[in-house]
């Protein structure tokens, strides 16, 4: 009996295919945000056609795509029509799985008063035992009394390539947290910039990740302000790792010597400070507190200490031009070739400028690395010479491997094209 069979795997197609992820379009199939969230299964993706929205959102019963089609620079999410977060998120909504926000501007967010809270939350967005990934984000202007653009509450939040530029937290009293303010949960930043933000506490971030370990990668805290503690950002408790990430020009109370211009860490809190410049901050750099339970820093350049660890510094980093906010680094910076490999995630290609991130004999410090022009192709170490470890290094690196320097002809594969560039450049350059 064939037929059996054949009815079996015709219902199995249409059951699958109507498990298909789906697009909703905005506003072509829908005409507000809320009401394709509201239409869409869990693994759909809503689609935003470029403009600016005044709504405020609920992601409520299956984790979804939400995306910008033109990118955050044209497509805005705008607050300023609402006392309410712009995005919330909660637990017994999405069911604990991961929601996805990309290439989105969140403005004037003004925050709200949430379940179980003291004081109004997340301008831009407010989570609570959800899991979010950002991606192409920006976060320009918010505010709420904690966490000007975000709060997190027990939850993960990761953000990618995202910025934060003049959030606010208000609240005169209590913690702070310009761009994020977390309470439990995990946070992971990597090639994000955190600019002209100010709170009371961490003008940027106000974390507590208690038990776990936030992690900050290739990023750039510049120009925040706290009128305490923690210009730059302030860790209660829990655990953080801070790699190829640099503090400068971030400001706390001048008057106290314990106020931590780049970072102050309080409490119970445990740091990992790796391959970072923190310099030129106001009125010190890092501060850290009795009640510390760990601080492990490896090559690294901080202004007023000279931390004991391995590859560590505290010389001017020589950064291009401070003036335009470029922290790039210049020819002869002590800075190049100053870190350590091993301590950046090895996915991690590209720096904060998406520009190779390993260029040289080894990483730079900071979150930009410095890109040699080299005089003649195939030179993949720089030192002024085609030759045998050029040739080495060529087929180490061999197979896919997008953004690395061993991939000479840029075509994302390490292989015979790329040997060929290094023999025909054979020689002094």
């Amino acid at each position: 009996m064939v037929y059996p069979v054949f009815l079996a795997l015709v219902l199995s197609f249409l059951c699958f295919t109507s498990l298909e992820a789906e697009e909703l379009r905005v506003p072509e199939d829908f005409s507000t945000i809320q009401d394709a969230i509201d239409a869409s299964s869990a693994g759909d993706t809503v689609l935003l056609a470029p403009g600016e929205y005044f709504e405020a959102l609920t992601l409520s019963g299956k984790p979804i795509t939400l995306r910008g089609i033109g990118g955050a620079q044209d497509t805005v999410l705008n607050g300023s029509q609402f006392e309410r977060s712009i995005v919330t998120i909660v637990e017994e909504a999405s069911g604990g799985e991961e929601t996805h926000i990309e290439g989105i501007t969140f403005t004037e967010g003004q925050g709200e008063l949430h379940e179980d809270e003291l004081f109004t939350t997340g301008g831009a967005i407010h989570t609570r035992k959800g899991n979010l990934t950002l991606t192409h984000c920006q976060f320009l202007g918010n505010s709420a009394q904690l966490g000007g653009a975000i709060a997190m509450r027990y939850g993960n939040v990761r953000i990618i390539d995202s910025v934060f530029d003049g959030n606010v937290a208000t609240h005169g009293f209590f913690d702070g947290g310009g761009a994020i303010h977390q309470v439990l949960g995990i946070l992971e930043a990597s090639h994000a910039i955190f600019s002209n933000n100010m709170a009371l506490n961490g003008g940027a971030l106000f974390l507590n990740a208690v038990p776990g370990t936030d992690v900050i990668y290739n990023s750039l805290f510049f120009r925040n302000r706290a009128t305490v503690n923690g210009g730059g950002l302030v860790i209660t408790s829990g655990n953080i790792e801070l790699v190829n990430t640099t503090f400068v020009q971030n400001q706390a109370y001048e008057e106290f010597s314990t106020s931590g211009g780049a970072m102050r860490l309080a409490h119970g809190s445990s740091v990992f400070l790796a391959n970072t410049i923190v310099w030129d901050n106001t009125p010190n750099g890092v501060v850290v507190s009795p009640q510390v339970e760990a601080v492990e820093v490896s090559y690294s350049n901080t202004q007023d200490t000279l931390w004991d660890g391995e590859g560590n510094m505290s010389v001017d980093p020589m950064f291009l031009e401070t003036d335009q906010s470029d922290f790039r680094l210049s020819d002869g910076s002590p800075c190049v070739n100053g870190g350590s490999d091993i301590l950046l995630p090895q996915e991690i290609v590209l720096d904060l400028n998406g520009e190779p991130r390993r260029v040289g004999v080894a990483i730079d410090m900071g979150a930009y690395e410095q890109q040699v022009t080299s005089a003649c192709s195939g030179d993949v170490d720089h030192d002024g010479v085609v030759g045998f470890s050029d040739l080495v290094a060529v087929l180490s690196e061999w197979g896919l491997c997008t953004g690395c320097s061993e991939d000479v002809d840029g075509d994302g594969l390490v292989g015979f094209s790329d040997l060929i560039v290094v023999s025909s450049g054979w020689g002094v350059c």
